[in-house]
This record gives structure tokens, sequence and C-alpha cells, in this order.
């Protein structure tokens, strides 16, 4: 057994709320045994909207940066010295919410971030060290879920007792199966099993004319039978360890990786996007992003992403107004690599007599985009009088 497989880590009980896109920081490190945390910037104002956070591993040696969450509200970023770790956490949740996150450190205790409404909760040892006393556990990643903010966070901590103590390590050599306690791991299942596809090289990804860089463990890539082939076969790519991707874009590929390590992607709102009741409200922008990650998807074979893109699209659609889900679907039309598959999503999104009535709205209201589109997207504007007509 490797002494990855014996590293003693628990994830604390998750706290928030349900719901939102899962995702698990250390899936995306390269050596979760060696994992520093130097940078948390944290975007709040009532609660959490993001959270991101710079990893290093291999003693400073390799970094990623991982943004979750969204750009609204006040940014506060907290730096941590090469000699300093998070050995607690505090912070207050409420239903479907992260309110407040305070950090404890080896060193000092960091002002709070947020506001202290709900219910609290503590991680690992919130006590403030600045004597002989040497805290027991460090931080060393992430878990929870997003969505237009943070919905849940869960504290992947590491227990120095179980290294110094080989017995204790082999007592829990894992992350526990289920939530986990708040101080002390509970049932587990073996770490290799958490980890195995990161111990396979890491593969450069050159994206679109500018060669966006982007890095990915072996394994992860070969889910995906394009890079199956390339990789495993005997193309250069495989000797090389690097895939060129000159015609795709970095955002729709970026959203491929991290439906492979995670199981689904994330959209991320920027600061210019419009809030309502401090809320980002969804726009055509997303709905574009949705788009281009179904055309990769197909494009690449990869059915799950292709799947949830549809979904994450269809889901958008009550959320805007007549004429912007005209203009989406249009994109959509002229974007979607399989028209007829695009065709029948249309079908099914707007199926009903409502659209009866959202056709005359785009008539009576936006005549001269109903024009356009008729000269510009005859599929769809025979399909929306097909609908129409028919009532289905």
């Amino acid at each position: 057994m490797s002494l990855l497989d014996m590293i003693p880590v628990f994830i604390t009980t998750r706290r928030g709320g349900s719901g939102g896109i899962i995702f698990s920081d250390a899936l995306l490190i390269g050596d979760i045994a060696t994992a520093a945390i130097k940078q948390i910037t944290i975007r709040h104002e009532n609660i959490v909207y993001g959270l991101k956070v710079k990893y290093t591993w291999n003693e400073s040696a390799s970094e990623t940066e991982i943004e979750h969450g969204t750009r609204y509200g006040t940014a506060t970023v907290l730096d941590f010295d090469d000699d300093e770790f998070i050995t607690g956490v505090e912070g207050y949740s409420s239903q479907s919410y992260i309110t407040q996150l305070t950090f404890v450190t080896n060193k000092r205790r960091l002002n709070p971030q947020g506001v202290p409404e709900g219910e609290l909760f503590q991680w690992g040892d919130i006590g403030t060290h600045q004597g002989t006393h040497v805290p027991r556990v460090r931080l060393l990643a992430f878990s929870g879920a997003v969505a237009t903010h943070l919905v849940a966070l869960q504290g992947i901590f590491f227990d120095s007792h179980g290294r110094d103590v080989p017995t204790m390590a082999a007592n829990y050599q894992g992350i526990p199966a289920g939530p986990g306690s708040e101080g002390s791991p509970s049932s587990v299942v073996p770490l290799a099993t958490f980890t195995s596809h990161l111990k396979t090289p890491v593969i450069t990804l050159y994206i679109g004319p500018d060669r966006v860089e982007f890095h990915a463990h072996e394994d992860t890539l070969c889910k995906v039978p394009f890079f199956q082939a390339a990789l495993q076969g005997s193309f250069r790519e495989a000797l090389a360890k690097s895939i060129e991707m000159p015609e795709d874009a970095p955002g729709p590929v970026s959203a491929l990786i991290e439906f492979l390590y995670m199981g689904n992607y994330t959209y991320t709102y920027d600061s210019s996007t419009t809030t309502k009741q401090g809320r980002p409200i969804p726009n055509i922008a997303e709905g574009q992003y949705h788009i281009s990650v179904f055309v990769i998807a197909t494009k690449y074979d990869c059915g799950g992403l292709a799947a949830i893109a549809i979904g994450n699209f269809e889901s958008l659609l009550p959320e805007l107004d007549s004429v912007d889900t005209l203009r989406l679907w249009k994109h959509g039309y002229a974007e979607g690599p399989d028209l007829q598959t695009w065709r029948n999503h249309f079908e099914r999104c707007h199926g009903g007599k409502w659209v009866v009535t959202w056709v005359k709205e785009l008539f009576k209201d936006h005549r001269q985009e109903m024009e356009e589109t008729i000269a510009e997207s005859p599929e769809l504007a025979s399909d929306l009088m097909r609908v129409a007509i028919c009532g289905k």
C-alpha cells in the first residue's frame, strides 16, 4: 500500500442545503497528499456567492485555481504564508445557503466574511494557535454544491496524528462514504478509490487558435472515445502526452473536462450580470453557453454531457422573455450539429397551446425580429408555425 493510500482523511458534515451542482476540489488537485491552500477569495454580501481557492502541491511546484459560484458581491482575498495552513473553519448556514465563513490557521484567526445568520457550524481545530501547541488537523480541500451562490460546503481534512501513528492510519485509511462527523472520521472507503485516476499521466490540451492550455489526467480523458483513441493508440499524441484542439473554444472544453471529473458542469456569472434582489438573473449568454456545451458534447460523443447541457438549456427558457427565447432558439438552430435532434428538443420544450400565444406575441411586438427569423432560419420559422398551428 502506498503512502497516498494511507493518508488519514475525513470529510466534515455537509452544511447548507440540498440541490445545486456538486463539486469536489480534491479531484482536481494533482497530489492530495501534499496539497496546501495558498489563497481564498470569498464573494459575499448577505450570503456567500462564490469561492475561489488557489491550491498548490508538491511543495508549491504545481498549482491551480478553482472557482465555484458567481462573481457577485464583495470580493475578499485571504492570503496565507508558506508555513501557514488552515486548521479549522467556523461558519453559519441556512436551509439553502452558506451565510458566513471564518478561517482559523496555525497562526491566527481571520475576520469573518458574510453575515452570521442561520445555524453555527465548526470544523477541525478552531482555537488560535500562537504558542507551542501544534494542531493535529489541516484543511486539504473543499467539496460542496453551487448554483448562483454557494449552496453547501464540506471540508476535507488531514489528521497528522494518523500519519505519526500508523495504527491509527490503518483504522481509517480514506474518505467517509457518508456525510461524516464534525470532528472525526466515520465509515470510510479507501482513499485509493477516490484518487486512483489521479495517478495516471497528466495530458496537456491546447485549445483554440490561441492554444489555451488545459491539463487533465489520462484515465479521466479516456472516458471519451476521441481521447481514448488518441492517447492509447499509435498516434503521436500518445507519445507527446498532448493534444491539439484548434477548432474548439476554451469555455465548452472546460465544461467537458469538468463533467469528466465531476459528472456535471457549472456556469459562472460575471460581475456585469443583472441582479434582482441580490440574485443574478439568468440571461441569453447563459443559454448560449449551454448550447456550446451541447455542441462540444455531441462532437466528442459524450452523451451524458449532452443530456445535461440540454437540460440546463431547457430549464433556463422559462426565465427568459419571449424575444430572448426566440433569439436563443435561433442560436441553437444555427450552431447545433444535428438539426433534427435540435428540432425534436424544440417540439418537446414548446408543446402545448401556450405556444400559440407566444407566436402571436412575437408577431405583434417583435414583427421585424420574426421576419428576420423567417429569412435567416427557415427551419425554426417552419417549426414555430407547425407547433403553433397543431398546438403540439
